[in-house]
């Protein structure tokens, strides 16, 4: 399993998950609405839904990710 380290105020260490750290991705995406693009905050709060189905809506982010990048 994939995981990224991130420090504490203390120095100690915490592992994020790959799904916490799309999270916190999709938490900063959507604080920067101005700058970003109308689907992808769209699908990042859907993802960020109680009831996120969350394989679909990780298929349609990396759609529009590869649309916008190509």
């Amino acid at each position: 399993a994939v995981s990224c380290t991130s420090l504490l105020d203390d120095g100690h260490p915490i592992k994020l998950l790959p799904l916490e750290i799309l999270r916190l991705f999709c938490e900063l995406w959507i604080l920067k609405v101005d700058h970003v693009d109308h689907k992808l905050g769209v699908i990042c709060k859907k993802l960020l839904s109680q009831n996120a189905d969350f394989q679909s809506t990780i298929k349609q982010f990396v759609h529009v990710v590869v649309a916008y990048i190509f």
